[in-house]
């Protein structure tokens, strides 16, 4: 059995990633799956972690990447197979999840026996979801902590994201489709 953290890089997973290390939690491997559009400052975030941690963070990435699926990849299933790209990722299209992140960590994780743990916070819990086929854990829901004591206690340990949290509900994809119109703006 490994243990493996699913680090977005943002305040709740740097925080579960933090406080599972505090409690001496075992981790054999923590995993980053870039889309290739995240902030900037969210690679500079990731080498902060990794200092702080005394630890590197596995990058993982499509090598096809977010502007071929965006633009280029020929549909092979739904109505319009034969239509180029997948177009802008939405609310209910969120592919850019799927085959960029989601994809990309199962074929990493395939063909082992796994302990994953997500960074989900108490105060939303209709993201914890339950498969039978993956155990995944959620520390944070289990330990009470919700996205403002997450974001408080990785300010608290020197994580800032050079200010981002102030403009930004999230700051791993700038171009995500969760994003409110107050993100949009800010753009």
């Amino acid at each position: 059995m490994i243990h493996v953290v699913s680090f977005s890089g943002g305040k709740d997973s740097t925080c579960m990633l933090l406080m599972m290390l505090e409690k001496g939690m075992p981790i054999d491997d923590i995993i980053f799956c870039d889309t290739g559009m995240e902030f900037p400052v969210l690679y500079t975030h990731i080498e902060k972690v990794e200092q702080y941690i005394g630890r590197k963070i596995t990058r993982l990435r499509n090598p096809k990447g977010f502007m071929y699926y965006l633009g280029q990849h020929i549909k092979t299933k739904g109505k319009h197979k034969s239509q180029m790209g997948y177009g802008w990722p939405d609310i209910n299209a969120r592919w850019c999840t799927g085959d960029l992140k989601r994809d990309v960590a199962n074929k990493y994780l395939r063909g082992k026996t796994v302990t994953e743990y997500h960074g989900i916070a108490y105060d939303e819990p209709k993201r914890i979801t339950h498969n039978a086929k993956r155990n995944i854990q959620y520390p944070l829901y289990e330990w009470k902590i919700t996205e403002a004591q997450a974001l408080d206690y990785c300010y608290s340990k020197g994580f800032d994201w050079d200010g981002l949290y102030k403009q930004f509900r999230r700051v791993s994809c700038w171009c995500c489709p969760l994003q409110g119109l107050k993100e949009l703006y800010a753009l």
